[in-house]
C-alpha cells in the first residue's frame, strides 16, 4: 500500500510526524509512504526505509497557484496513490487536495481540535482538560486503514553514522565533563520565551558545579547573534547555532544528558531523540497537545492554573497577555529550573 502524507509547517509539528511515520513503516512491511513537506524540513526523515520525502519549494517553484500546481504534477508522476491524508489542513495543502482529488486521490483530514482548544484558552469559564497529543490525532488518521498502528519505541530520528562522527569530533574537542547540557531559549512567539537574563543566570548556576558542557541551541541569525553576546559572559556554553545543519544538531542531541527548553521546536527535537527534556511553559500549556511526546523523559515546569487562572491564554503563545506582565515566565526562577537540572543529572549518574 502507498499512502500519500501532507503536512508543510510548523517546524515542530513537522517533527512530531517521525514516530507516526516510523512506526507505522516498522510496523506494516507493505507499507510505503511519501511525506510532501517544507524542503527545509525534509533531512528530518533520513534514513528511514520505504519513506519518500518530496520537497515543497513553497517561496521559489511551488509558491502560488500556478506553484501548488506543479507540485501535484510531481507527486503524480512519481507514484499511483489511492490514498491521501492532509494533516496540515492549510489553504496549501487544500488546494493541492483538490487537485490530487481530481485524479482519483481519496483523501482523510486531520482533526486539529480546535473547538477544545477555545475552551481551554479562553478568558473566562476555562475548561482545563487535556487534551490528545498531537501525535496521537495524526495516528487516529490510519487507523481506518487496517494497519498496525501502535507507536515504536524511540528514538525516531535516525542520524547517518557522517553526522555521528561530527558530533565526535566536537565532543573529542571539548573537557572531559560528566554531563552534556543543552539549553535553547528561543521559540517561534516572543511570549514563550523565558528571557536571556535568565538564561545567564541558570547557567551561572550549572558551570559552579564544573561538571557539564553547556550547548546553545537556536536557528536564526539574530538567535546566533544573542548568544554570542551571551557568550562574552558566560564563555563556557557552546554555540550551536548555525555550527552544523539539521542532521548534525540532531545527532548531537543523541549526546545531550538533558535538553532545557522552551515550548519549541528544538522541545520536539530533543524529546523525540530519547534525550531527557526540561521544559518551561508560560502563556501555552502541554495540556493542549503539543508537548513532548516522550513523557518518560520529560519535565515540566510551569505555574499552575490555581496561580495564574489566565494560563492558558494561547495555543501558540502569539496572543498579548491578559495580564499584561507575563507573570507566567516571570514567575518561574532559575533557582526553579536548576533544581530539576540537578535532580535530572543526579539520575542520570546513577544509571
Amino acid at each position: 500500500m502507498n499512502i500519500l502524507v501532507i503536512r508543510f509547517s510548523a517546524f515542530g509539528d513537522v517533527a512530531m510526524l517521525a514516530p507516526v511515520l516510523t512506526s507505522l513503516l516498522a510496523n506494516n512491511s507493505a507499507l510505503e509512504i511519501t511525506l510532501v513537506t517544507n524542503k527545509n524540513f525534509s533531512s528530518l526523515f533520513n534514513n528511514i526505509d520505504r519513506l519518500k520525502v518530496i520537497e515543497g519549494d513553497l517561496y521559489g517553484k511551488h509558491k502560488g497557484f500556478i506553484g501548488l500546481s506543479k507540485l501535484a504534477i510531481e507527486i503524480l508522476k512519481l507514484k499511483k496513490f489511492r490514498f491521501g491524508i492532509d494533516l496540515h489542513q492549510s489553504l496549501r495543502s487544500k488546494v493541492i487536495k483538490s487537485l490530487l482529488k481530481l485524479k482519483g486521490v481519496e483523501f482523510i483530514n486531520y482533526d486539529k481540535g480546535r473547538p477544545a482548544k477555545k475552551l481551554l484558552t479562553q478568558k473566562e469559564n476555562k475548561q482545563l482538560k487535556e487534551l490528545p497529543h498531537t501525535v496521537e490525532r495524526y495516528m487516529e488518521c490510519f487507523e481506518d486503514m487496517r494497519l498496525n498502528t501502535k507507536i515504536k519505541a524511540g528514538p525516531w530520528f535516525f542520524p547517518s553514522e557522517a553526522d555521528k562522527s561530527d558530533i565526535e569530533k566536537l565532543l573529542a574537542d571539548l573537557p572531559k565533563k560528566q554531563f552534556n547540557i543543552g539549553i535553547a531559549p528561543f521559540a517561534k512567539h516572543q511570549l514563550k520565551t523565558w528571557g536571556l537574563d535568565k538564561i545567564k543566570d541558570l547557567i551561572d548556576l550549572i558551570v559552579k558545579d564544573d561538571n557539564a558542557n553547556i550547548f546553545l541551541f537556536g536557528g536564526s541569525k539574530a538567535e546566533f547573534d544573542q548568544i554570542e553576546n551571551l557568550k562574552k559572559e558566560c564563555p563556557a556554553i557552546i554555540n550551536m547555532t548555525s555550527k552544523f545543519g539539521l542532521p548534525q544538531e540532531l545527532a548531537m542531541m543523541q549526546q545531550l544528558t538533558l535538553m532545557v527548553s522552551m515550548d519549541s521546536a528544538n522541545m520536539h527535537l530533543a524529546s523525540l531523540s530519547n534525550t531527557q527534556v526540561i521544559s518551561i511553559w508560560g502563556p501555552t500549556h502541554p495540556f493542549l497537545g503539543f508537548s513532548a511526546f516522550n513523557k518518560t523523559k520529560s519535565t515540566i515546569i510551569q505555574i499552575e492554573n490555581k496561580d495564574l487562572p489566565c494560563r492558558p491564554c494561547s495555543v501558540y503563545g502569539n496572543k498579548p497577555c491578559h495580564r499584561e506582565d507575563h507573570a507566567c515566565m516571570k514567575m518561574i526562577t532559575p533557582q526553579m529550573v536548576y533544581d530539576q537540572v540537578k535532580t535530572v543529572c543526579s539520575k542520570s549518574a546513577s544509571i
